[in-house]
């Protein structure tokens, strides 16, 4: 199997023929199946905001453990906001994960019925 990262191109999707929306779809659920993500090509997102985001995301990381903490909420296990190193464990495992991450959910319009179900996103102030 391929190991390298599936590249997919919004704009086969956005602007091309049937077939080559079709060939979009395809290509996406079979990078998702066969790898669970894939890289998105042309999706109009400005790159000096995607740097910016890497920017402060690697500024977060780099912040003190207590600091990064205020963003964990414990109860809801996970879900959003700061989850700390060794927090996690793979399923059946009892060593810990190694990996520190932030967690961000859908944001739902107030009287959106899901709103009860998914916890509020947590963000740095």
């Amino acid at each position: 199997m391929d190991q390298t990262i599936p590249l997919v191109n919004l704009e086969d999707y956005l602007h091309g023929s049937e077939l080559e929306r079709a060939s979009f779809i395809t290509r996406m659920g079979d990078a998702l199946k066969d790898f669970g993500f894939f890289a998105l090509d042309h999706h109009g997102v400005d790159y000096r905001l995607i740097e910016r985001a890497y920017e402060l995301s690697a500024a977060f990381f780099d912040l003190d453990e207590a600091t990064k903490k205020r963003y964990e909420d414990l109860e809801l296990k996970g879900q959003r906001g700061f989850t700390s190193f060794g927090r996690e464990h793979a399923k059946g495992q009892k060593a810990a994960d190694l990996k520190e991450f932030w967690h961000v959910g859908r944001e739902l319009a107030d009287g959106n019925p899901l709103k009860s179900v998914y916890p509020a996103n947590i963000w740095p102030t």
